[in-house]
């Protein structure tokens, strides 16, 4: 693909794409999808700003599978048509592809909704949490580091985590119906902490629910 630069073709990696394709704001989601071979394990860097974004297999094209990952735009991100590498690792072995995001990513001109609006009537009950999965599980996470956390649960709600005594409540965006993600920078200078509770909120209607991950997260300065 053109402006696609592949660094050692092992023929793990086909083709890249990136969504959407114009300027994104804060709140705004950059999707990376890489076409390549199964059972690899796949990151995204995005310029400097962040590094190893695990990308999961989300369904199969032909002989091909798809890796996908997401970045959200923060408040204060600003990046002019930054430079993404992106890895394949199978068996040891590591194909790696550089691309150009065409556009900005520009947290300072504003925001989009969070909350995916509703497809079909939603229960009175409180919101249900079915799972919790972050990128700092089985890591030390430390300084300026990137925590990504992803949630699924019922949709329609207002979505945040924290970490107790580390990072305070931070909102997370609605992707899809019912699948949350959010991102937060480790502060600097981090007090050394082990198993750090992790904990997410899902708010609608008046009504609450916290759950804890039950894998605790350690952080060193």
């Amino acid at each position: 693909a053109p402006g696609v630069e592949i660094n050692q073709d092992l023929g793990f990696i086909d083709s890249i794409l990136l969504e959407p394709r114009r300027d994104l704001v804060e709140g705004d989601i950059l999707t990376v999808q890489l076409r390549g071979r199964a059972d690899g394990v796949a990151r995204f860097d995005l310029g400097t700003e962040a590094f190893g974004i695990p990308m999961r297999q989300v369904e199969t094209s032909g002989s091909w599978v798809i890796y996908e990952g997401t970045y959200v735009v923060g408040a204060s991100d600003r990046l002019v048509q930054p430079q993404l590498r992106i890895r394949l690792n199978i068996d040891g072995q590591t194909q790696e592809v550089t691309t150009t995001f065409p556009h900005t990513l520009d947290g300072s001109v504003g925001t989009r909704s969070t909350i995916q609006p509703p497809r079909a009537p939603i229960s009175a009950n409180p919101p249900q949490i079915q799972s919790i999965s972050s990128n700092g599980v089985g890591m030390s996470l430390r300084s300026n580091d990137l925590l990504q956390v992803t949630v699924r649960g019922d949709r329609g709600a207002r979505a945040s985590f924290r970490v107790a005594g580390v990072i305070p409540d931070t909102e997370m965006r609605e992707v899809s119906p019912g699948l949350y993600e959010g991102q937060v920078r480790i502060p600097p200078n981090p007090s050394p902490v082990t198993n750090a509770r992790l904990e997410v909120t899902l708010d609608r209607d008046g009504q609450r629910t916290i759950q804890a991950d039950p894998n605790g997260l350690t952080i060193t300065p």
